[in-house]
């Protein structure tokens, strides 16, 4: 049986010529894989870019995870509970308060209720230091005047006006209530009447009536040339008058001498609502008392004082003192014939010239002279501030 045997090792040789095509084939396909790697190693190396500079790293904010909410226990739960119970009990028991009180006003009869709110209003007034009725009377009379440079002013209804003849040494007083024509009483003893030029206006004064001039040369009144309104050397006297401006600027009272260049002058004027006094006497020209101080408001009346008392020269607006002068031009004798209120007489002479407004445009009543120095208590009088 020969024949088998070749089959086997035909068999057997076969198998070892496949295990060495294997072989081969790996050892080739491993050189060609490392060829290969090499080869990408190398081209990588030579042919690959230069780098470029690195990018900045950006670092993103933290991102916080959300805060978990607490849930509230049940011990707050009862807590939170027993607050707004009772924060409801309190609101029911203030309605029930105020129903209450509501309904208790509502059962008081009107004539208490009445008497209650008038006292409470009386109460009121004493807090604020306003007159109650039935006082208006006793608060005239009290009534604290306005300081000088005070925005305050007490209107003339709030003020008790005595009449100038209720004072002593009285020796001219012309109210503007007794007028027959151009004609104006005096009322002091012994008066000297005195005449309205261009004939002004009649009107409501602070005290009965007053009279009105339009700022034209045309109008003025004259209080005459009587001697008893000349003063002798250091004789005291006092000069007091109601006005009321319209106008910034004139001349409220004047007493002045026809003599050419007379050295006797009186003269109260209005600069810009400023009060200005003048008082001299002819034998110091051109030296004389000057106060320039006051001011008067437009469209509202305002009592005015002058005084002499030696070498001593005052003024007055509305009772309080508001200027003070001492100088011989002011002692010496004073006699004039040019009297007038509402324009300056001598400035208006053909001769002469004007140092300001000659006219006045406004109202005058009240016009009084004493022979003697009122008390500042009875100027206050005259002003209806009494105190």
């Amino acid at each position: 049986m020969p024949a088998p045997k070749r089959s086997q090792r035909d068999a057997s040789r076969s198998k070892s010529s496949s295990a060495f095509v294997l072989v081969l084939l790996l050892i080739l396909g491993g050189g060609a894989l490392g060829i290969c790697v090499i080869g990408s190693f190398f081209g990588i190396y030579y042919f690959a870019p230069a780098p470029s500079d690195p990018k900045p790293i950006v670092q993103r904010p933290e991102v916080k995870p959300p805060e978990k909410t607490e849930t509230p226990t049940d011990d707050a739960k009862k807590v939170s509970g027993t607050k707004d119970a009772a924060l409801d009990q309190k609101t029911k028991t203030d309605d029930a308060k105020v129903q209450d009180k509501s309904s208790k006003d509502i059962s008081v009869p009107d004539n208490k209720k009445k008497d209650t709110i008038e006292k409470t209003k009386d109460d009121d007034k004493k807090k604020d230091g306003a007159p109650k009725d039935g006082d208006l009377d006793k608060k005239k009379t009290t009534q604290k005047p306005p300081l000088v440079g005070d925005p305050t002013y007490v209107p003339i209804e709030m003020r008790k006006l005595p009449a100038a003849s209720e004072f002593g040494g009285l020796l001219a007083y012309y109210s503007f209530d007794d007028i027959e024509g151009e004609t104006v009483k005096d009322l002091a003893d012994e008066g000297t009447p005195g005449k309205l030029v261009g004939s002004p206006t009649i009107i409501d004064g602070v005290r009965g009536k007053a009279i009105r001039l339009d700022g034209s040369v045309k109008q003025y009144f004259d209080y005459a040339a009587h001697p008893k309104l000349n003063f002798a050397v250091g004789a005291p006297f006092t000069i007091a008058l109601w006005s009321k401006a319209e106008r910034d600027s004139g001349t409220l009272l004047s007493q002045r001498h026809t003599r050419p260049r007379d050295g006797d002058v009186i003269d109260v004027t209005l600069h810009q609502f400023k009060l200005r006094l003048e008082l001299r006497d002819e034998r110091h020209l051109p030296k004389n008392v000057t106060l320039n101080a006051g001011m008067m408001k437009r469209d509202l009346w305002h009592h005015i004082t002058l005084t002499r008392n030696g070498d001593t020269v005052e003024f007055f607006l509305d009772g309080e003192g508001i200027g003070r002068g001492r100088s011989p031009a002011g002692t010496g004798a004073i006699a004039t014939n040019l009297r007038a209120l509402g324009q300056e007489r001598f400035w208006l002479l053909p001769r002469e010239g004007a140092f300001g407004n000659a006219t006045f445009q406004g109202a005058f009543d009240e016009f009084c002279v004493y022979n003697r120095i009122l008390t500042d208590n009875e100027i206050r009088a005259l002003a209806g501030l009494a105190k």
